[in-house]
């Protein structure tokens, strides 16, 4: 299995694991993070707990939709 095959199904089973609430609080807290997915990952931290935290490729490729809708 390729690289981008892998990693495509498994942004399609963490889109599949987040809630509507929760992909909302990931888009919020990205633009309240000055836009840096780092720093929203640091942010979600206390909210969604260590084994809940969303990638840092996720939280990029949710943004890269959301603007493109």
């Amino acid at each position: 299995m390729t690289y981008q095959k892998f990693n495509f199904l498994f942004d399609i089973y963490e889109m599949g694991r987040y809630t509507l609430k929760q992909n909302w609080e990931i888009l919020k807290t990205y633009f309240q993070s000055v836009e840096s997915s780092t720093q929203t990952i640091k942010n979600l931290r206390g909210k969604f707990g260590r084994k809940e935290m969303p990638s840092t490729q996720f939280v990029k490729r949710s943004i890269c939709e959301a603007i493109n809708l």
